[in-house]
């Protein structure tokens, strides 16, 4: 479902599964609704607050979130706080605007779809293993600078030299919602986009490329490594 934005103090549950608000002062539909707070930096490095609020049916999809809502759940109050929300905020760190929407886009998505149990190591090209709708939801979504003509003749390899032509930022958006996914546990997401990138990984005919794809002019050692699996810990288990 699409979203919008929420006025001041919305007189009913708006049935959505999630509102952009328009401020850090807006009311949430109603006790149904958890406050997310995305914090990023614009082009002129000043911070940006986007404030949404996201159902519970799409909340308890984030396995960050299920003993939280549990306890919520359980607790009553006489006059339910609709600023705060049942629990306190979820704050996102260096989280867009648009990589939250995707991310809860997809949480809207599988609340009537089943997502691919994707097995590791992969053992096909990503599209022989995953369903189309995640296939269009990879393309349609993930990559905002690049244009993708959606068929069904779709290959990895192919896509693979688009990314590369591109460059690296190209994957910024892939990046930010792998992140997302992996600090909210939401594992079929996760499992998804690293999975993505690891099949186009596979898919650069030699080391120079990947390199290139990765934006690396050499291979890192096991000590740089090391400081980049403490930013993104997803990574070492792909």
């Amino acid at each position: 479902m699409a979203s919008q934005p929420a006025p001041q103090n919305p007189p009913q549950e708006s049935g959505l599964t999630f509102v952009v608000l328009n401020s850090h002062e807006d009311h949430l539909p109603s006790v149904n609704y958890i406050r997310f707070v995305a914090h990023s930096m614009n082009s002129e490095g000043k911070g940006v607050r986007t404030d949404f609020a996201v159902h519970k049916r799409a909340a308890r999809f984030c396995r960050l979130l299920d003993s939280i809502l549990d306890v919520a759940d359980l607790s009553s109050q006489t006059k339910p706080d609709l600023v705060s929300g049942p629990i306190p905020p979820v704050t996102l760190s260096q989280a867009t605007r648009e990589g939250c929407e995707i991310v809860f886009e997809y949480l809207d998505l599988v609340q009537t779809r089943m997502p691919t149990n994707i097995s590791k190591p992969l053992r096909a090209p990503l599209e022989e293993l995953i369903q189309p709708w995640e296939m269009s939801f990879l393309l349609g979504k993930c990559f905002g600078n690049v244009n993708v003509e959606e068929s069904t003749e779709f290959k990895t390899s192919t896509f693979f030299k688009t990314v590369l032509k591109k460059g690296p930022k190209s994957m910024n958006r892939i990046l930010e919602i792998a992140m997302l996914s992996d600090f909210l546990l939401i594992e079929p997401l996760r499992n998804l986009t690293c999975a993505f990138l690891a099949s186009l990984g596979l898919s650069a005919p030699n080391e120079d490329e990947l390199l290139k794809f990765c934006g690396l002019d050499a291979q890192l050692s096991e000590e740089d490594l090391e400081s980049v699996y403490l930013q993104l810990a997803f990574l070492r288990y792909r």
